[in-house]
Parts: C-alpha cells; structure tokens; sequence
C-alpha cells in the first residue's frame, strides 16, 4: 500500500493535465481544459517534431539500441527422425534494433490513448465537484483525500474464511492509506499567471508546502522543482533528512516548443543550487551549483531535420573535510569465534580519520552536438570546461588545477566523420590541449599509494600544427595520427615524453622494467599495424 500512495504523491503534480468538462464551477473547468490542451500539445509536438529521426540511417543505427531490440536471430530447431532426412530450418526470426517511422507513429499513438485514459480518469475521480475545495476568480483547489486515492483494504469480490459471501456494502479503505492521505494533504492549486496558460502548485501537509509546480503554458510545459520548499515538506512531514540541513535552489524539466515540428525537451537549474549538511565528524560539507539555463537540452528541429544536444552545466563548487572522500569500513575491534571454538583474528583496527578541508571549483563543463539527418554527419561543438581553470585546493593550498585550451578559448570543436569500411576519424578544431596540474605531496601523510607523478608534476597532451585530426583504430587497440603531431609530456620526468608524428600509433604497453614516468611509461610510438 505504502509503494500505491507514494505512487499517488509523485504524479500529483501531472493530474492537471486535463480534466471535467461539465458538471463543474466555470473557473474549475476552464483551469483543467486549458492545461489539458497545453500537455497534450506539447507532448505531441515533440513526438512529431522527432518522426524524421527514423528516415536518416545514421541516426537510427545510433539510437537503434535503446529501442529495446535485441538485434539476435533465432529459428525453430527440427529434430531429424531416425533414418530419414533432416528437413531444411525455417529461415530465422531477427530482432531488429532499427526504428522506423512506423514505430514512432505507434508511440505516438499509444501516447496519445494514455492521454486519454487519463483524462477519463481525471473526469470521474480528480477533478470532480466533491473535490473542489474552493475556487475564486484567479484560482481553484481541489483537495485529494482517503476517498481519491485510497482502495479499499480489502477485496469484496473474494469470499471470507470459512466461504461466507463478503459483505455488502463498500468496504473500509485502508487504514495505512487514510493515515498518509491524511498526513499529507495533497492540494492542486490551480491559478492562470496569464491567458491560456496555467500553473499548478502541489501543496503539501496543513501548512500547504509546495515542492513542485506545473507549468502548463501555450509555450512549454514544465514541472518545476523548489529545494527549499522540498526540505520545508519533508521537515513539516517529520522525516528524517539526515545530515543535510539546508537545501535552496529551483529546478525544472520541460517540454518547449521554439515553432511547428521543432520541439525542445531540456533540463535547467533555474536559480542556484545550494545543499549544506555536516559530516560524521561534525564539519560542515557545502555544495554550490550555478544557475545554466538550460543546463541540457535535446532539440529535434523537424523543419531542418536535424537533433542537436547541448549542455552547459554551470561552475560546481564543494567544500568539505578530506574524511569524506576516504573509502572503507572502520573494523570494531570485536572478536568472533568460529565454529571448533577457535577464536577468529581480530579485524584491523579503524584507520585514524583524514584531516583538512578540500575546496574543489569546477568551472562549468558546456558543448554541443549536432547530427544532422540530412547528410548523416556528427559535429561536437565549443566543448570545454568553462571560462576558467578547474581546481582542487587542500587547506588553502592549490593540489590539482585542470585547463583546456588555455591558450585558444579553453573551448575546441570535434568534428567526425565515417570513412567507407573504416573507423571514423576525429579532427579538432583550432587544437586541443589539455594541461593538468598535480601536486599532492601535502596528502601523502594520509594517503597511501599515491604515484609519483601524482605528488608533484604539470603533465600535458596537446598537437603541434592546425586543425589535427586522429583516428582510433579499434581492431589493434592503436591511436592513429592522421595529421599533425601528438604530444605527450611530463615536466617531471622530461625523458618519458612522447611524441607521435602523422602516420604513426599511439599504443600501450606493458613495462615490466622501472620506467622514468608510472603514466607515460604505459605508452610508445609504434607504426600503425
């Protein structure tokens, strides 16, 4: 029962997706009609606006495999009987991983009879006179109690023990039901922020908390997250949010519609994130997220036939005791004896905690990929970790820093392109270089095994000459070299550098002899087998 009401609590949200059409105050009414005809809008523009995924080959053998196909063949096997011939196998029954237009006009049609189900649902169960709590010129609430949500406890169809007929009569719904519905309290507050758009806020508990809105708009539809209202439900509810303490920032999902057949579905962190807790230890642990919106988004522009994929999440900040990234279980120090009365060793006593405070500072990581239905090429453009060095300091003292293309925007394209029987080669534009930074002697007190290189070295893999290009060839496990110079340096230990001219292999290899570098030393220059 606990799983069905739970159920009930994380779709209230979606129950204003459409609603009665008569038999209902005109304000009711008119709120659920108009966010009906916005949900199944945008839920069928989107899948329109997809249909022509399925008519680019590329595009389908990409998205082919989260279609649920297997891509096996099998066939009836026939025994032979004894002495005679064995008759020829039937031709095999394949699964195919392909998706094509018909597909998609059978999701869009199965969508499109869930919509439905739900409006008749809604019409003689939600949103229904009984449950319209109050209603003004601007807003109407509808409350969802025992009666809505709960079942009965019991099944009146089945006969009780002994084969006595139940008895006649509704039976009492659940009793742990009706003790969460009525602990809960879920309200749908319906209110117009303006003409053929409609918000609904979710309310929960007697002081109306409100976690989550719908944003049911001409425009877009989206459920829309508040953290701070989330802690507030959750600590109104009595629950047990453990060590966090603190919780702010908004969220959303969303269905936008840029014009006909050219649909966005993106994720955004509207306003910053902020989470604070404490560790174990009693110091403080905090986690900062900048507003990006979106932060992600994939657009299927039908128009242009074309899907493109961006992210850009915003700079991430943590700070917290080094304790908390320290892996393991603590022993207890308690012997147990094992079976002959021979006593068992006794576990490794706790290791002593870490101390001090790391301070990590992600600068953002953003980039786009487009591909393009029309002539079935893959572009990834202005990737990058943000505007900034990426960094990890420990008590102040700066351990690790991460830089993309310092010196070219810290942002690089990626072209790639198919090659007939071939594998695809990868061409960087105007470079890539990647500069990394480690310095973590300071921590090698309290962390065991580091490699050498990590406790004080600035390594870098970057190209010599314009627009490189590399191709990965996957039969030998080689990184070829098609155009320009790869380079692979250690400013540590300058006799491990490598460099890999066009026409050459980047390989691994395995050392068993000391080598100048515990990483470099993993690779060499090889021709291309």
């Amino acid at each position: 029962m606990g799983q069905r009401f739970g159920v009930w609590v994380l779709m209230a949200p979606l129950l204003v997706a459409c609603g009665p059409e008569e038999n209902e105050p005109v304000s009711g009414q008119g709120f659920a009609l108009t966010a009906q005809e916005n949900v199944e809008q945008a839920l069928r523009g989107l899948y329109d606006a997809g249909s022509f995924v399925a008519d680019s080959a590329s595009l389908a053998e990409l998205l082919g495999p989260i279609s649920g196909g297997s891509g096996d063949c099998s066939g009836e096997v026939i025994p032979c009987a004894p002495a005679q011939p064995c008759p020829a196998p039937p031709e095999p029954v394949c699964d195919s991983d392909e998706i094509t237009v018909e597909d998609l006009h059978d999701t869009r049609e199965d969508v499109n009879e869930a919509i439905d189900e739900l409006v008749d649902t809604l019409r003689e169960k939600i949103f229904t006179p009984g449950n319209l709590e109050s209603e003004d010129a601007t807003s109407a609430t509808y409350l969802l109690g025992p009666d809505v949500l709960c079942d009965s406890g019991d099944d009146a169809s089945s006969p009780l023990p002994g084969g006595a007929p139940p008895p006649v009569g509704d039976p009492a719904p659940d009793p742990e039901c009706v003790e969460q519905s009525n602990k809960y309290q879920i309200r749908l507050r319906l209110t117009s922020p303006s003409d053929g758009d409609i918000d609904v806020q979710l309310l929960l508990t007697a002081s109306r908390k409100n976690p989550a809105t719908l944003e049911l708009h001409d425009d877009h539809v989206a459920l829309v997250v508040n953290l701070a209202e989330v802690k507030g439900t959750l600590d109104a509810l009595g629950e047990d949010t453990g060590e966090i303490n603190a919780m702010s920032g908004t969220l959303a999902l969303e269905i936008l519609r840029y014009a006909a057949l050219d649909y966005g579905l993106r994720y955004s962190v509207r306003t910053a994130v902020h989470i604070g807790a404490t560790h174990d230890n009693g110091q403080p642990i905090s986690v900062n997220l900048a507003a990006s919106v979106p932060t992600a988004e994939l657009r299927l522009d039908g128009n242009a036939r074309k899907v493109t994929g961006s992210y850009a999440l915003g700079a991430f900040g943590l700070v917290a005791p080094l304790d908390l990234f320290r892996g393991g279980g603590d022993g207890d120090g308690v012997s147990v004896d094992l079976p002959g009365g021979t006593p068992a060793p006794l576990p490794e006593p706790p290791e002593a905690p870490w101390t001090g405070t790391i301070d990590a500072f992600l600068a953002g990581i953003d980039g786009t990929v487009t591909l393009d239905g029309s002539d079935d090429k893959l572009d990834l453009t202005n990737l990058g970790f943000g505007s900034a060095s990426s960094t990890v300091k420990y008590d102040g003292t700066l351990i690790a820093q991460v830089d993309v293309n310092p010196e070219a925007g810290r942002h690089f394209d990626l072209h790639i392109a198919q090659t007939a029987d071939a594998d695809p080669t990868l061409s960087f534009s105007p470079t890539f270089d990647l500069r990394v930074l480690l310095n973590f002697a300071s921590l090698a007190s309290q962390i065991d095994d580091l490699p050498g290189y990590a406790l004080g070295d600035n390594l870098r893999a970057f190209f010599d000459g314009d627009e490189p290009t590399v191709q990965p060839l996957s039969a030998v496990d080689q990184l070829k070299v098609v155009s320009g110079t790869f380079n692979l340096t250690s400013e540590a230990a300058p006799a491990a550098n490598l460099s890999v001219p066009a026409g050459s292999c980047l390989v691994q290899v395995d050392n068993d002899s000391p080598v100048a570098h515990e990483l470099l030393g993993q690779f060499a220059v090889s021709n291309c087998q």
